[in-house]
């Protein structure tokens, strides 16, 4: 047939990964539209072939191509020429697409993906039912014809199920020039937080039990059920430092987070905690599968609403201190909402068998048992401002016989425009009973009246900001030192240049500690 024919197919089984590199979901019962010059339908071989200025479109995907074949005995769809697809900001484009919708499988040839600043081309693609593999990848943010960073890598493997990008073999490079070797390296899975430490480039900062160090953090993963970080470092105080942290999901509510390392000055140290998701909400989720890929996967079906959890653990640190579990049992909720009174709670209960050290090696142990709550209410919001009240209370029981409580009521103004913000709190102490027995306890907690001051500023893609507590007990006021005057100090500088960040933080009063932090893509 001759002319320009639009074509309506209904029911077609097909899979993402041809509309999105291969980070596809199994789609069902999709409606298919597409026109063009030519179009030929065979009764017999049940098998469609478009030709000639190919326009298809399907979930919101549009795509231009010069021919599109599908065989609907076999579930085969194949664009065997050059083909390009298109939705708001994104564009990939690839030589050949060939995929079977029956068997979730499939190949690419030449792929080429633009979003958000974000670039990922691959040689050959390999697709089957539980991810996709790229040939000779480069991943890059910048948008030069030249990079200035890129990562080259031998293959990719991405799951889009699992949440995760999987990158082997490869080299990070600056202009062109291989400088810094990536054996392996993980994107996203941030639904494992075990990944939240990872970093392809070495971590470098200060802290009080550490001195200066440097650290490099590499994510593995073995299946959908088994990934880690290995990390290896040296620091001032402690010396070399090599370990690994591995994860084991079992299933929706059930895994095990250990950990082990040796370390120069402390030897072998390591814990295991086990957690149990009692009850769970959904989270916002953007319905744009490509979307949801190309930006890494970085949110999550479920978040927790009710954890329970079983630690052990032999000297961790912990606000300063080496903290021993044994072992530590713990009920956490997280943001409960009463409806009817617009109240937000959270909470978390725990109890065990607890020893902490410190530098000079001075053991303290107890069984303790704590009690947190947090209650919050949103009194007014509107585009520029929010004005909510908050109460909390802390509480610590100790078998020696000692207690500590503590309660505060407060008030939060926020203020914030497209490139300014601002905070201003204060609290009030309504209860102060007893005393901590461990220091760890106690360590950066708040136990005066307080002023809380947050300020931060966006300019040409920079961002700088400074946070305070001020104390406003009569003994911080009238003191000469402005380090009693502060509980904390914080600033930060998040610098963005063309294709990569980098952080800067410096953690004053207590904790005297600086952080730099690298993030390439």
């Amino acid at each position: 047939m001759k002319g320009r024919l639009i074509v309506f197919i209904r029911g077609l089984i097909l899979s993402s990964l041809f509309l999105q590199l291969g980070f596809l979901t199994r789609l069902n019962a999709i409606d298919i539209f597409f026109s063009s010059d030519d179009i030929e339908y065979s009764w017999g071989d049940a098998s469609v072939r478009a030709s000639g200025n190919v326009e298809a479109s399907l979930k919101g995907y549009e795509f231009i191509t010069e021919q599109l074949e599908i065989d609907l005995k076999k579930g085969q769809v194949t664009f065997p020429e050059n083909i390009t697809v298109s939705k708001n900001n994104s564009t990939i484009s690839a030589d050949n697409i060939s995929y079977n919708y029956r068997k979730y499988d499939g190949s690419a040839s030449a792929i080429n993906v633009l979003m958000n600043g974000r670039r990922i081309s691959g040689s050959d693609i390999l697709i089957n039912p539980l991810g996709v593999e790229i040939k000779d990848a480069v991943i890059t943010s910048c948008d030069l014809e030249h990079p200035h960073l890129q990562i080259k890598s031998e293959s990719v493997y991405v799951y889009p199920q699992f949440g995760y990008i999987i990158v082997w073999n490869s080299f990070l490079y600056l202009n062109g020039i291989p400088i810094f070797p990536i054996p392996t390296y993980v994107f996203g899975a941030q639904k494992y937080s075990i990944f939240g430490k990872k970093s392809a480039i070495p971590e470098i900062g200060t802290s009080t039990l550490e001195g200066l160090y440097v650290r490099e953090n590499l994510g593995y993963v073995i299946n959908e059920s088994l990934s880690g970080v290995v990390s290896f470092g040296t620091s001032e105080k402690l010396g070399l430092l090599a370990g690994v942290d591995q994860s084991i999901v079992f299933n929706s509510v059930n895994s095990v987070h250990l950990n082990m390392a040796y370390v120069h000055e402390l030897g072998i140290v390591g814990g295991a905690v086990y957690y149990l998701d009692l009850a769970k909400r959904d989270a916002e989720k953007d319905d744009d599968l490509l979307s949801n890929s190309l930006e890494l996967f970085s949110s999550s079906v479920n978040l927790p609403l009710t954890r329970v959890s079983l630690a052990f653990q032999y000297k961790q640190a912990e606000n300063e201190y080496w903290v021993d579990k044994k072992p530590l049992i713990n009920l956490a909720v997280n943001e409960f909402v009463f409806d009817a009174f617009d109240i937000s709670v959270s909470s978390k209960m725990n109890v065990g068998l607890i020893g902490q050290s410190n530098q000079s090696n001075e053991y303290l142990e107890a069984w303790r048992s704590n009690v947190d709550l947090f209650l919050s209410k949103q009194l007014y919001r509107s585009d520029r401002y929010s004005l909510g009240m908050s109460g909390k209370y802390y509480g610590y029981w100790y078998d020696t016989g000692g207690t500590w409580q503590r309660s505060f009521i407060g008030f939060d103004l926020d203020w914030k425009t497209e490139r300014t913000g601002a905070r201003l709190s204060v609290s009030k102490l309504v209860l102060d009973e007893g005393e901590s027995f461990f220091d760890y306890d106690k360590f950066d907690a708040q136990l005066y009246d307080e002023l809380g001051v947050l300020l931060f500023r966006k300019f040409s893609g920079h961002e700088v900001g400074i946070e305070f507590y001020y104390v406003l007990s009569r003994e911080a006021l009238e003191s000469s030192d402005w380090q009693d005057k502060m509980r904390t100090l914080d600033l930060y500088w998040k610098m963005t240049f063309h294709c990569w960040k980098m952080t800067f933080r410096l953690n004053t009063i207590r904790e005297n500690a600086f952080n730099i932090g690298f993030d390439v893509f």
